[in-house]
């Protein structure tokens, strides 16, 4: 059975976006956002022309409207990080319950 959307995600979706994630659809409910996060290759511990991973996050709602953060990394290299516009936002990186 295809659930239909809430009117809070068909709006959410006409405002930033949707993404699919392991076959379930979320839409956004905020701006794509840097997570200024450090863990392990972040580029928040990189050096100047060392490779690494930027993190991005964006809160979202499925389509019963329950609240979700999805996440997506990029790989770069630091000072020479590509325009946000360039990066596949098709592919994120895990999307975890709020």
């Amino acid at each position: 059975m295809i659930r239909s959307a809430t009117p809070i995600y068909t709006d959410y979706a006409d405002r930033y976006g949707e993404v699919e994630f392991l076959g379930q659809s979320y839409a956004l409910s905020a701006q794509v956002r840097p997570t200024h996060r450090e863990f392990a290759g972040s580029i928040s511990r990189a050096a100047e022309g060392e490779q690494c991973t930027v993190e991005y996050a964006a809160p979202a709602v499925d389509k019963d409207g329950e609240d979700y953060l999805v996440c997506w990394r990029f790989n770069v290299v630091k000072g020479a990080e590509p325009d946000a516009d360039t990066h596949n936002w098709g592919d994120a990186y895990t999307v975890v319950p709020a």
